[in-house]
């Protein structure tokens, strides 16, 4: 039966990322009556008795479309291909060779305004402080979430991000892998190297125009949103609710705010940077007011008076603590109020931050980095 080698395909995809300036050849092997597991297996044998030109690696993904391999510094995709199929065939197996695509994302969310965002931030296994820093005296970027918590959300992020009528993909620092609800948690686990940089699940249906997305970052920093054009701002805010409830022993801090959908992260918000450079801080202050966040004990002690606010129990030292009225948070009268600082209003954000008081990171917290 021999091989269904689709060239075009391959070339052109290594062409566009040769254009992007990433030398890479993407390509998802798929053998007649192999499950992906196998696949990947065979695929490796043969790899590692190929000849590479020194510089060039590979890694091998196993998808429910088929092995998924990245070979990185190179675009010379023929001198790949030509011996892995050749491999194959001497072993007995025949199928097909591909390149995967990427999401056609840029007009969809290009159109997209600012969307409520949930911003988690989980407890690590060692803390910040305690992490080895380099010449400027930043901690090391890694993911550094408890394995417990760690496979939870790789879990649920599994279940939540894929769209039924759309397409589905991780992505980030790391290699482009197709993906479906089967095989989602297994990919996120065996990219989650990059989350030292950056991590992403996320599904879109340009037919219907929904997005989903769930970002992982270093120091157990994580984003999620979603567009959905049947809900409303406060709609979406408030769907994140069972979320930070769910994940609440897990996590130091969680908010919610506004931010553009695609790839958003804590360095989003106003003082993001400085705020994440302050990792530190997180379990006992805030970057600023928000209509919803998730707080810990030692964040109330710090407050001048939330009597105003819904303060509301979820687990042992976790409490949810919400606006009166979120419309007055989330629901916009239009970007250019927010892009100009007047959603929330300004009278609201003042006294908020009179309510939240010492909670909130002074100006003198935030010139200090993570040490």
């Amino acid at each position: 039966m021999g091989f269904d080698v689709d060239a075009a395909r391959v070339r052109s995809r290594t062409s566009q990322l040769r254009r992007a300036g990433s030398p890479v050849v993407p390509l998802i092997v798929s053998l007649h009556g192999v499950d992906r597991e196998a696949t990947a297996r065979a695929v490796s044998d043969v790899l590692s008795t190929v000849s590479l030109v020194e510089g060039v690696s590979w890694q091998v993904y196993p998808t429910v479309a088929g092995a998924c391999v990245w070979f990185v510094n190179t675009s010379q995709w023929k001198l790949l291909v030509e011996p892995l199929v050749t491999g194959l065939e001497v072993r007995g197996f025949s199928g097909s060779v591909t390149s995967p695509d990427r999401l056609r994302l840029d007009d969809f969310i290009r159109a997209q305004p600012p969307r409520p965002t949930l911003f988690s931030g989980f407890r690590l296994e060692v803390p910040v402080t305690d992490l080895p820093v380099n010449e400027y005296g930043v901690a090391a970027f890694r993911w550094g979430v408890a394995r417990e918590w760690t496979d939870e959300l790789l879990a649920a992020a599994a279940r939540w991000v894929p769209l039924d009528d759309g397409a589905t993909e991780v992505t980030g620092a790391g290699p482009t892998l197709p993906a479906e609800p089967e095989d989602a948690a297994d990919l996120l686990g065996l990219c989650l190297p990059y989350a030292d940089q950056t991590l992403v699940l996320h599904s879109v249906s340009l037919g219907s125009a929904r997005y989903r997305a769930v970002c992982v970052q270093h120091w157990g920093q994580v984003a999620q949103v979603r567009v959905e054009p049947g809900m409303s701002d406060v709609e979406l805010a408030a769907s994140f609710i069972p979320t930070i409830s769910a994940t609440a022993p897990g996590l130091e801090i969680a908010v919610i705010d506004f931010a553009g959908p695609l790839f958003p992260s804590w360095n989003s918000l106003s003082n993001g940077g400085r705020w994440v450079l302050n990792r530190r801080l997180w379990a006992s202050r805030v970057d600023d007011v928000h209509g919803i966040q998730l707080l810990t004990s030692e964040h109330l002690e710090r407050a001048t008076d939330l009597s105003g606010w819904k303060v509301t129990r979820v687990t042992d030292d976790r409490w949810l603590v919400c606006a009166p009225d979120l419309r007055d948070w989330y629901e916009m009268p239009d970007q250019t109020a927010w892009a100009q600082g007047q959603f929330p209003s300004p009278d609201l954000v003042a006294q908020a931050r009179r309510d939240f008081g010492a909670m909130i990171a002074s100006e003198e917290e935030l010139q200090r980095n993570v040490r």
